[in-house]
Parts: C-alpha cells; sequence; structure tokens
C-alpha cells in the first residue's frame, strides 16, 4: 500500500573457508555490475553478507531515489528501527506526506520556469564543444596496483581504470584557507584547476564540465526527496589575458545563476550526447555510517558503477582532499597519468 511496501532484502552466508574481505569484495563488485531493471524492480537492493565474526551490509540505490543527503537520511532511520526493535519499542513513522509534499514542490517549480530554463542553458553551452577529444589507447590497460602513503605529502596509487592521489593535510588547508579570503569554494578551486589542466594539455580553449548539483532550496530542507540534477559548467580559455582568479570568479557567478536556473531535465538540453568530462564532490562517505546498539559498526567501502563520460574526477570531502580520477579503458594509459601530475 501507500504506506507500507517490502524492500527487496536478501541474506548470505560467507563460505567459512573464505577470505572474508575478499569474498565479499568480489561479490560486491558483482552485485554492482547488474544493471537495474526500472520496469520490474525496485530502484533499490540491500543484502546482508554474514561471515563468522562480521557482518557486511550491501546496499545500492538508483540516483533517482537516492542522492547523499536522502542517503543519510536512510542510514540514520534504519539505525533508528534496528535500535527500536532491539529494545521492543519501535514506533512506526510515516513519510509519506513529506515525500508528496517534494514532488509538488517539484512539479510546481518545473512546471513554472522550465522553459525559461531551457533558453538560459542553451544560450549557455551554445557553440562550446560537447566533448574533447581524448587520446586513445591501441592496446587496452592492464590490472595494476601500488601503494600509498601518508596524507603528509602528495600520494598516487594506481588501480584499474582509476588513479587515487591525495592532496595532503597542508595543501588541502591551503585550499580551504583560499576559498575564505576569496569568498569560494573547494568545488569551485577544483573545478578552475581540473579545467585548466584539461584546456591545457589537449590544447582546448573552450570546454564544459558536467558535474551533479544538489538543488534542495534552504526552505524545505526538511523534506526528504532527490533535488539531484546534473548540469554543465562552462570554461572558456579564448582571452590570453584572464587569470586564474578569472576563472574562480566566473565560476562564482554560474554557480549563483544555477541555482536560479536549475528547472530541466538534461534531456531537454542535450538530447543525444553529454559532456565526457566531469567533476565530482560527493557526500564524504566515512560520515555515513550505522549506529546500532551493542555493534561497532565502520564504513568498508564505496563502489563506483561503470563509467558514462571518459574521464571523472572526484574528491572527496576529507581532511587531506582524497581525490580518484576515473576514467575508461579505452583511453591512452599516460594520459590520466599526466592529468594527475599536472593538476597537482
Amino acid at each position: 500500500d501507500e504506506e507500507h511496501f517490502q524492500l527487496p532484502f536478501t541474506c548470505i552466508r560467507i563460505p567459512a573457508e573464505a577470505d572474508e574481505e575478499e569474498w565479499v569484495n568480489e561479490r560486491i563488485e558483482q552485485m554492482t555490475s547488474v544493471p537495474f531493471q526500472l520496469e520490474r524492480e525496485y530502484p533499490c537492493r540491500m543484502v546482508a553478507l554474514k561471515g563468522t565474526k562480521r557482518t557486511f551490509l550491501y546496499h545500492l540505490f538508483h540516483h533517482v531515489v537516492m542522492d547523499g543527503r536522502t542517503l543519510q537520511v536512510c542510514i540514520k532511520r534504519i539505525s533508528e528501527i534496528y535500535n527500536q526493535l532491539k529494545r521492543h519499542d519501535y514506533q512506526e513513522q510515516s513519510q509519506v506526506a513529506d515525500l508528496l509534499t517534494y514532488h509538488e514542490l517539484l512539479n510546481r517549480e518545473y512546471g513554472l520556469k522550465r522553459e525559461e530554463n531551457i533558453h538560459y542553458w542553451k544560450q549557455y553551452i551554445a557553440d562550446k564543444p560537447l566533448r574533447l577529444p581524448l587520446p586513445q589507447s591501441e592496446t587496452g590497460q592492464k590490472e595494476e596496483t601500488g601503494t600509498s602513503s601518508d596524507c603528509s605529502s602528495h600520494t598516487l596509487k594506481e588501480q584499474t581504470f582509476m588513479l587515487a592521489f591525495t592532496l595532503g593535510c597542508e595543501r588541502y588547508q591551503e585550499v580551504k584557507n583560499f576559498c575564505q579570503e576569496r569568498e569560494t569554494t573547494p568545488f569551485r578551486v577544483f573545478a578552475s584547476v581540473w579545467a585548466l589542466t584539461l584546456a591545457k594539455i589537449c590544447a582546448a580553449d573552450q570546454l564544459l564540465l558536467d558535474h551533479a548539483i544538489n538543488l534542495c532550496p534552504s526552505a524545505f530542507k526538511h523534506l526528504l526527496g532527490v533535488f539531484i540534477n546534473n548540469l554543465p559548467l562552462r570554461y572558456d580559455f579564448t582571452d590570453p589575458n584572464s587569470t586564474f582568479m578569472d576563472l574562480i570568479d566566473e565560476a562564482n557567478r554560474h554557480r549563483s545563476e544555477e541555482r536560479d536556473k536549475n528547472c530541466l531535465f538534461y534531456h531537454d538540453l542535450l538530447q543525444h550526447e553529454t559532456p565526457n568530462i566531469g567533476i565530482n564532490y560527493p557526500l564524504r562517505y566515512t560520515s555515513i555510517t550505522l549506529e546500532l546498539d551493542g555493534c561497532s559498526c565502520a564504513f568498508f567501502r564505496h563502489v563506483h558503477v561503470p563509467l558514462t563520460q571518459d574521464l571523472v574526477l572526484s574528491i572527496e570531502d576529507n581532511d587531506q582532499g582524497d581525490c580518484t580520477l576515473f576514467f575508461k579503458p579505452t583511453l591512452d594509459k599516460a594520459y590520466p597519468q599526466d592529468l594527475v601530475h599536472a593538476s597537482l
């Protein structure tokens, strides 16, 4: 009914003879690779992987029903339900009214502003190249692994189709100090550095970065719902006299405008192709942790689904500025490494 439905939840026993973490890592990679069939299943999956000493809770959500903030609410509610059931004082908490209010708000905003916003964004990306030509690999990638050191310096760790690196605690603090002085944000600084690096290495004078934005109005922070949209971020390097501070100022203006022009579907703007370069500044994953009475709970890992773009730079909001460059196996192996070293 509208108040209750059964979430798809299964429990799998980890073989006693298996190395738990290795077995769990392989299993969740397999499960994550299976696409959702939205016409036949709920856009969420939850699985408990039970070992002799530990239980791993795996959850996978489609972005149409879950964003970072809503995931925090979900995990908090799961913790509350577990603890209440353990104390034999479970209390139902209806969230249908919040969801209906959210949908009414969203439909009203899109109905009033959609055409105006589509016009704005079509003008914004007019004559800008959607896709940046990138060097392709002739032989494909081979899996390699490396090690990383502590956060006192820039470190680099290579994995299959990923390059993980960190700015280091001191450098990341410098970024935060710079943001306070310039009244900007780390995302805008990282996006500008990323765009400038790509432009120099690719000899491009214009480019678009695909990025996700949380659009929840401040007056509706109490609502549950997915206020997430993807929008393009424009960079223009045709003026030889422009400086990095000009890039920051432009990013500040853009981010202010896009919050007033966000009521459109990406498909309305880009019907066939989307930018092949992206940037993501996600929620700190270690902040999404179950708090179960009598249990010791810790974040295990975050699994990325296959890329739709060729290159995505992801920055985690932690004390040392951990970054991961995700790239498709079709790219020249040296190219992502050159990008990382040039960015640092």
